[in-house]
């Protein structure tokens, strides 16, 4: 089905045809004989007067000149591929670490019926038609609920031309560390509804067999034995180069924290001895002169200086990760005691890619996100290039030749 961007300039060429209509209804007929007394003054040519006439003359030349008048007027109303009347789904499928490793048979044929399958995580990414729900790989990072709904309004018009109403899915956990601040504004950008199937949320990964011992006399003992030994699960602290025993552990899917007594004593790169005013890890940040020295190895930074250069960093070691840190201990007074830096050691002791909360959020926050009740219709997404029909060109270059073709044909009707 076609429809029009500016049905107007149908309208106009049709009554432009009308008025072609008319006008061949005047036909030039001879006039009744008069006698004159005298011929002297009249012209020396066939006489006729208009006359109106039951049926159009020069019917050929009529519809070739209406033909020439639509399709002038077809083309300039620039002609759009309608979609067809029928439901596009937008699936939206969380393969986050809160995920569940198998997805049930409902989301399996919801996947069939789709027309479109993005997965995601902390970003989107599009899923190949032949794809079985069950081969949609699950992955480590933490999901974004903010990521999912950004790459669901980015890729929607694309769908535009499958049907005239677009469906929204998420199938998802929606666990709170998948939820931020901005996921409610991102979902004022969908004005339809967003159907919410909410499954269980995978069991948190996390080694049992954590926790630390350092000796009575070190300095981080002390803020470790602050923050509970229930806060470290599923991380190791060693103080000095680690051995394979505790590689093995990490691979095994703990976090390894290498953390040197003495910085400058560690196998890494060595500075030149300066004073940093501060170190901040996420939204925590502590202010005390610490003398850096070295430069953790190369990784994802999960800590740097007041400056911006790394003070600490992760790198995957087998299901687990090993993470680094170059951020002195030996402080004078109460810095490993103050809360910035009880907050600090927390963070850096998370379990691979940080604290899992797979706890679902609010009943109140997943009716907001479920919005209003009608779907969005395909007429409010923008159009893709493709609905454009490519006729329009064509539409004139077939009036260009038939009116060509006009002078010939009206030359051969006299």
């Amino acid at each position: 089905m076609v429809t029009f961007a500016a049905p107007l300039w149908i309208g106009g060429a049709a009554a432009l045809s009308l008025l072609v209509v008319a006008l061949h209804l005047l036909a030039r007929r001879r006039p009744r004989p008069l006698i004159y007394p005298t011929a002297r003054f009249l012209p020396d040519q066939p006489a006729s007067a208009p006359a109106a006439a039951r049926r159009p003359s020069d019917l050929l030349l009529l519809l070739l000149r209406v033909a020439i008048i639509l399709l002038i007027g077809a083309a300039f109303a620039r002609p759009l591929r309608a979609p067809p009347r029928r439901t596009a789904h937008l699936v939206l499928i969380d393969r986050s670490r809160a995920a569940p490793r198998i997805l049930d048979d409902s989301v399996r044929a919801l996947v069939r019926q789709a027309s479109l399958v993005i997965a995601f995580d902390t970003t989107g990414r599009e899923v190949p038609e032949a794809t079985d729900a069950g081969d949609i790989i699950r992955s480590s990072p933490r999901g974004s609920l903010s990521a999912a709904l950004l790459a669901a309004v980015r890729r929607a018009p694309t769908l535009a031309a499958e049907g005239d109403s677009l469906a929204l899915h998420v199938v998802s956990p929606f666990a709170v560390e998948e939820w931020d601040e901005a996921t409610l504004a991102i979902r004022r950008l969908w004005s339809g509804r967003i159907d919410l199937h909410v499954v269980e949320p995978a069991a948190p990964a996390i080694r049992p067999d954590g926790g630390s011992s350092l000796r009575a006399d070190d300095p981080l003992g002390a803020t470790l034995g602050l923050i509970g030994r229930e806060s470290q699960a599923g991380a190791r602290v060693v103080r000095s180069v680690p051995i394979a025993a505790d590689s093995n552990w990490a691979t095994a899917g703990g976090a390894l924290v290498y953390w040197p007594r003495v910085p400058v004593e560690a196998p890494w790169a060595t500075l030149g001895r300066d004073t940093v005013g501060g170190v901040f890890s996420g939204g925590q940040v502590v202010v005390a002169p610490f003398t850096r020295v070295v430069r953790p190895p190369e990784g994802v930074v999960i800590a740097r200086w007041a400056d911006g250069t790394a003070a600490a960093t992760e790198r995957p070691l087998g299901t687990g990760c090993e993470r680094d840190v170059a951020i002195p201990t030996d402080m004078a007074g109460d810095v490993m005691l103050r809360p910035g830096m009880l907050a600090l050691v927390r963070a850096l002791t998370a379990p691979c890619g940080g604290r899992r909360d797979f706890v679902r959020v609010a009943d109140a926050l997943l009716d907001s996100l479920r919005g209003p009740s009608m779907l969005v219709a395909a007429s409010q997404l923008a159009r893709p290039v493709t609905g454009k029909v490519p006729a329009n060109g064509w539409y004139l270059a077939a009036a260009f030749l038939l009116l060509a073709g006009e002078p010939l044909v009206r030359r051969g009707r006299r």
